[in-house]
């Protein structure tokens, strides 16, 4: 083969690589994209194809026409610059290059505002216009009168016949709700005795739960069980309490005592990733600094887009928090959900952290779905969990429906 010809195939292998190599890492990265908001398997395969195969159109009709002689159209142009365009914008979506926050580095919704927190600069409300919930009357009226002095939103006021215990992160805020602090010496046969009672018996499902999914995981996905921290130490615990200014549920102090939350690729939740002591501890801080007057109320029938009984104890690759509500009442102890971009959600929720590991364990060992979620296997013995019941493949490789029943330990 001539030298000549030689030049004329080094360059178009290169080419062919670096184009094949970038095509991979694009669709990996929009794939991932738009699973994290949700989207099914099937539709998350589909959008990096729109996308790249934009890109490939646009890119055949210019080289078309430059091989006749002839200029490339306008069309042709902006669909190359249109896909390029999104193409690079969601690959710096689902890339973290700045690490700036280094405890929150997948909240999506803070990306635009790092370098504001790191320089201690105050967030520009204008970020957090989006996350409100939607209530234009209300913000039409500020704007014309004068505002409200903060302790007179009702939620944060104590209830009649009580004394505001002071403060919480600096605002005025109502009685402790009970039940939060068990560690006093109970009366005989009072209520903090039922409370110490209810505790345990937490503490006893929740570690059982907790020693059947480790036994499943060890036989089934031990590289999910690794990515499961060790014990949070007692100190941890309360280091988590006394930011948010009460202990933490008993359920999910239980839990933290197994296991302090999971690596943030952790695939044991539905969609979310089970936090640590002090991702709990960072993460409810970080609400509280985001949130206003406005974020912290809500209309009649609706709930805040933040709490400050709201104990946060796992999250999702978008920002959302699974959290535990300690309000006062019939629902405290129930699970939720704080959405980075709306209102809080209780609907269906879970009565509670033992509950849903229960509810975990039993799918584990006797099948059937989470949520809506059902559970299978990757190659890697890691853990993925699908809306589809019949999902057969991520990112090109097969997934098995996750096995049923107590492991075989002989």
């Amino acid at each position: 083969m001539s030298s000549p010809v030689w030049s004329r195939w080094i360059p178009t292998a290169t080419v062919l690589l670096l184009a094949a190599i970038a095509a991979v890492v694009s669709y990996a990265h929009m794939f991932e994209l738009a699973l994290s908001h949700g989207e099914p398997a099937w539709r998350a395969g589909l959008f990096p194809l729109s996308v790249d195969g934009m890109i490939v159109a646009a890119s055949m009709a210019l080289l078309s026409d430059a091989r006749q002689g002839r200029r490339g159209g306008v069309l042709p142009w902006t669909l190359l610059v249109v896909g390029s365009a999104a193409s690079l914008a969601a690959n710096i979506a689902v890339a973290d290059p700045t690490g700036v926050v280094t405890h929150h580095p997948r909240l999506a919704f803070l990306r635009p505002d790092r370098e504001l927190r790191a320089l201690d600069a105050p967030v520009p409300r204008e970020l957090l216009l989006h996350t409100q919930c939607v209530r234009r009357p209300r913000a039409t009226r500020r704007a014309t009168t004068a505002p409200r002095p903060r302790q007179r939103n009702p939620r944060m006021l104590p209830a009649a016949g009580t004394t505001a215990r002071g403060t919480w992160a600096g605002r005025s805020i109502g009685p402790k709700p009970p039940g939060l602090h068990l560690a006093r010496r109970p009366r005989r046969g009072g209520p903090q005795r039922a409370r110490i009672m209810v505790a345990m018996h937490e503490d006893e499902a929740v570690s059982g739960s907790w020693r059947r999914i480790d036994s499943w995981l060890a036989a089934y996905a031990p590289a999910e069980l690794a990515l499961l921290n060790p014990p949070a130490s007692g100190e941890e615990i309360e280091a988590a309490g006394r930011e948010i200014g009460a202990e933490l549920p008993a359920g999910l102090t239980a839990s933290l005592r197994w296991h302090n939350g999971g690596d943030a690729e952790s695939r044991l939740l539905p969609a979310a990733s089970p936090l640590g002591a002090a991702g709990i501890r960072d993460a409810w801080r970080l609400r509280m600094d985001l949130a206003d007057e406005d974020l912290l109320a809500a209309e009649p029938g609706e709930e805040p887009w933040w709490h400050p009984h709201w104990v946060p104890w796992a999250q999702t690759a978008s920002g959302d928090l699974l959290v535990v509500d300690q309000r006062p009442g019939p629902g405290q102890g129930r699970l939720g959900r704080a959405v980075h971009d709306g209102c809080g959600s209780f609907t269906g929720s879970w009565p509670g952290v033992a509950a849903y590991l229960s509810a975990l364990a039993e799918v584990l060992y006797g099948g059937g779905a989470l949520d809506g979620w059902r559970l299978f296997t990757t190659v890697d013995q890691r853990l993925w969990w699908d809306r589809v019941p019949d999902a057969r493949q991520l990112h090109g490789s097969p997934l098995t429906p996750a096995p049923v029943g107590i492991p075989d330990e002989g």
